[in-house]
């Protein structure tokens, strides 16, 4: 039996090298391939975690409520706040995660020599399980915890 975070990785560097491979297509030769898909993966990332701590939050775990009051009493304006916890709750996570699973010593040399390329299908379905999955927990979250 395959251990299950080892076919979880699998499946991760599949969708890279599905990614890589459709931008390197639809981009030519440009060094930019590597730069875009990394945005592109990573915004899908911050889906991701909007939705994890949706589900979190669903499920009663309120584990922002400390960072957010403390980033709230340091910043006064609220917008600005909202943006800082945004930041720390989404962004940083995903970029950090896309950074160091793919792109620190070089580890998408070694996903792009190892992985086929599927003709963006599979990046394709993964955007569209994370948009629905999002605003799925999103509509879930509004109808069932109105205060």
């Amino acid at each position: 039996m395959m251990n299950p975070f080892k076919y979880l990785l699998k499946i991760h560097d599949a969708l890279w090298a599905d990614a890589f491979y459709s931008e390197k297509a639809i981009s030519g030769r440009t060094e930019n391939w590597k730069l875009i898909t990394f945005f592109k993966v990573s915004l899908a990332h911050v889906f991701n975690f909007g939705t994890l701590w949706s589900i979190l939050y669903f499920l009663g775990f309120h584990l922002t409520d400390y960072l957010d009051n403390y980033i709230n009493s340091i910043i006064p304006n609220k917008a600005l706040a909202r943006l800082v916890i945004s930041f720390f709750y989404f962004l940083l996570p995903a970029y950090a995660l896309s950074y160091f699973t793919v792109f620190h010593k070089k580890r998408y040399k070694f996903i792009l020599a190892n992985y086929k390329y599927r003709k963006g299908k599979l990046f394709t379905i993964y955007i569209i399980i994370t948009i629905l999955f999002f605003w799925g927990f999103i509509i879930l979250r509004h109808f069932f915890l109105k205060k």
